[in-house]
């Protein structure tokens, strides 16, 4: 009782909630009564789940199994985290507990429950897109039974693309349609392919196989199929990038006005905006294309921003905000006070449990605590054009380790955080559905195929330095590789200089950015490099624009 009214006291003169100080009492001693009296007297706290299979855990390597099941019976598996995975697998499995609530959320641990536990068709289902996304291709196989999809994809990616067509070509899934045209073009029958398509007669089949006919050169095959995907803006936008690519600048102009009447939001419009620009100033309408640069400048995104540089204008304006009240913020500083003591994914949860509670001075407090909370918090409650967002919108944690990764492998500090920005949000315990981990997203094989290149020590892929050092060296490796081209090497480092190599390599970079075949690329592309500029400005330091403005 001393001891509880002691840190009681403690956390009402320092910050930190008092359950957080008896969670990491009971995290350095492991001591069980103070884990049984944090699940009597807070039993909805963020940490409760974690805390019962940790409990469990001492209970059951105790001795007392009975008591360690009771305990692990109180998990919400469906809010427990991936890390979490394996070592409740291990002991749900050994405590002989229901295997359903464990299958449903983690069945790459319990694919032999499949067979034992009844399952209804969307449960399932659901079982299997977690199998394909773990990539456990053989039990998506032995289990999926009547479900043709998924058998079909699992061989799709295993690249047994002539079992996977035998598979899907019959399923009445609609989603299996799109693995039939990618397995015929995988495996170079491109004719089945059209004419699978034609058979079908759906408008995203034949956007996908004008698209795959783009990124391959073919441009009459990708301009036959593009011009039939129905009535909107990718069909007009990319059918005025196909009347570029072969100098038809006037029907470029013709489709580019047609796809504004389908852009939605500000993104899209610059988009169209930009391009009429380029069009109009290669036909020699300079007062035109200016009108176009203008209206594109006034937006945002990628092509706003360079819209902006062109016309030699602050890229980004952050609000002087006058807070009221304690500059610190209430709620932030007990959050900061969770972060201290080593809590930093309870002290996110908390954050938005609180949402009502947060003020813009809880925002500014908590950027310099965990900017990729305070972005987030700021976006969800005051939204993505408030003062409050653009204020912190583009911050420089790790300042010190940055200047030294940048100084040290010639990498501009504003492309270092515009790729942490992208990857991670500054996120340095992030980790990808493909398990890319911490600041820069970095593979475990690319994390020490580099440490080998630079002579680094690698002991955890998760420590900012470490992985700002390795990232930033990943970087040096890819400009190097691309003689100094930062658009294909922010590519690269997305999708791999394998894969870039492969792409058609048009010289004019908007070209190649809008026609790189992956969507997630592109995207990642144009958002590096808007972030890049910023940040460049935002540190004064001069940026390298890849694509001048035309004279």
């Amino acid at each position: 009782m001393i001891l509880l009214l002691c840190l009681l006291v403690s956390g009402l003169l320092f910050g930190a909630p008092l359950e957080y100080k008896l969670l990491k009492k009971f995290k350095d001693t492991g001591d069980v009564g103070t884990a049984l009296f944090l699940l009597e007297n807070y039993p909805t706290a963020v940490f409760g789940n974690e805390l019962r299979i940790e409990l469990a855990e001492i209970l059951e390597r105790r001795g007392e199994p009975e008591r360690a099941k009771k305990v692990l019976e109180g998990v919400n598996l469906s809010n427990l985290r991936e890390e979490y995975a394996e070592r409740t697998a291990r002991l749900w499995k050994k405590l002989n507990l229901n295997p359903k609530p464990l299958l449903l959320r983690f069945p790459e641990h319990a694919p032999e429950a499949i067979r034992r536990v009844e399952l209804n068709r969307v449960e399932l289902e659901k079982v299997l897109g977690r199998l394909l996304r773990k990539r456990r291709y053989e039990e998506v196989l032995r289990h999926a039974g009547e479900l043709c999809f998924y058998r079909g994809v699992a061989l799709y990616r295993m690249k047994r693309y002539e079992e996977a067509l035998k598979v899907l070509r019959d399923c009445r899934d609609r989603r299996a349609d799109l693995y039939v045209l990618l397995s015929y073009i995988r495996m170079g029958d491109v004719s089945s392919a059209e004419l699978f398509a034609l058979k079908r007669d759906r408008e995203d089949l034949y956007f996908r196989l004008g698209w795959l006919f783009l990124s391959a050169g073919d441009y009459k095959r990708a301009r036959k199929y593009i011009s039939v995907s129905g009535e909107n803006f990718r069909r007009f936008f990319y059918s005025a990038i196909l009347s570029v690519i072969e100098g038809k600048l006037l029907l470029a102009y013709e489709d580019l006005s047609l796809a504004e009447r389908y852009a939605r939001g500000s993104f899209e419009r610059a988009r169209v905006y930009f391009w009429k620009y380029r069009i109009l100033r290669a036909l020699g309408r300079k007062e035109l294309a200016f009108h176009y640069l203008r209206r594109c400048a006034d937006l945002s995104g990628f092509y706003a921003t360079v819209a902006r540089m062109y016309l030699k204008e602050k890229l980004y304006e952050e609000p002087a905000l006058v807070v009221k009240g304690n500059p610190g913020g209430r709620v932030a500083k007990e959050l900061r006070a969770v972060r201290e003591l080593g809590f930093l994914h309870y002290m996110r949860l908390e954050a938005f449990r609180r949402i009502e509670e947060i003020t813009p001075e809880d925002v500014f407090e908590l950027v310099r605590v965990d900017p990729h909370t305070a972005i987030k918090l700021a976006v969800r409650k005051f939204g993505a054009n408030s003062d409050i967002y653009r204020a912190i919108a583009y911050p420089t944690p790790f300042r010190v380790i940055v200047k030294r990764a940048s100084r040290r492998y010639g990498v501009p500090e504003a492309l270092i955080y515009a790729v942490m920005r992208q990857e991670s949000l500054f996120d340095p315990i992030a980790i990808s559905r493909s398990d890319a981990k911490g600041l820069m997203q970095l593979l475990d094989s690319t994390a020490r195929w580099q440490a080998e290149r630079i002579g680094y020590e690698l002991r955890d892929v998760f420590d900012p330095e470490t992985n700002v050092f390795l990232g930033t060296a990943y970087l040096r490796f890819l400009i190097d590789l691309w003689d100094g081209d930062l658009v294909r090497a922010i590519a690269s480092y997305n999708a791999g200089q394998g894969a870039v190599s492969r792409w058609v390599d048009y010289r004019d970079d908007f070209l190649f950015i809008e026609t790189i075949p992956y969507d997630e690329t592109r995207n990642y592309v144009r958002r590096v490099l808007w972030f890049y500029y910023i940040y460049a400005e935002k540190l004064s330091l001069r940026a390298v624009l890849s694509f001048p403005p035309a004279r």
